[in-house]
């Protein structure tokens, strides 16, 4: 014997049975809900990770570093340097062979000094500017808590 009833297509007239579950639309607004949610925990563990809370205030006396590499590096080429929007200088070698931190502005001159890599000349805003008016923080190379040769460079007090 054959069984003679066929299941119901769904062409047919019956009813199919009721969802019970969520409604698609719920069920994807909660994954995305959870999606942002992880991605915004990981961005901010990222953040806390990276920065440690301690900046380096620009103000007084701050060891930049080993002066025979410093002045190794200067002597290639001037180098920018920048601890935040007061402290930026230049590394670079004066005419009298002597490891300096240039200002990255001068005194009555609206621009930024800058060092021409193609032409080996100082600029102010693409103004060539003879070196004589670059301004100088104020420098030494020291020896600190037996470690010689320290550069030292004084940005002075808060602004």
């Amino acid at each position: 014997m054959t069984d003679s009833t066929s299941p119901p297509d769904s062409a047919s007239d019956q009813p199919s049975e009721p969802r019970t579950g969520m409604p698609l639309w719920l069920y994807g607004t909660l994954v995305a809900v959870v999606v942002v949610g992880i991605g915004l925990g990981v961005m901010a563990g990222l953040v806390w990770i990276s920065d440690p809370g301690e900046t380096v205030p620009c103000e007084g006396s701050i060891e930049l570093g080993y002066a025979p590499d410093i002045t190794e590096q200067a002597a290639a080429e001037p180098d920018p340097q920048f601890i935040d929007r007061r402290c930026r200088w230049w590394y670079a070698i004066d005419p009298n062979g002597r490891l300096v931190a240039y200002k990255n502005s001068v005194t009555g001159l609206d621009c930024q000094v800058g060092w021409d890599y193609d032409d080996d000349l100082w600029r102010c805003d693409g103004d060539v500017i003879d070196e004589a008016l670059l301004e100088e923080w104020p420098s030494s190379i020291e020896d600190i808590d037996n470690r010689r040769s320290i550069f030292i460079v004084d940005f002075g007090p808060a602004a």
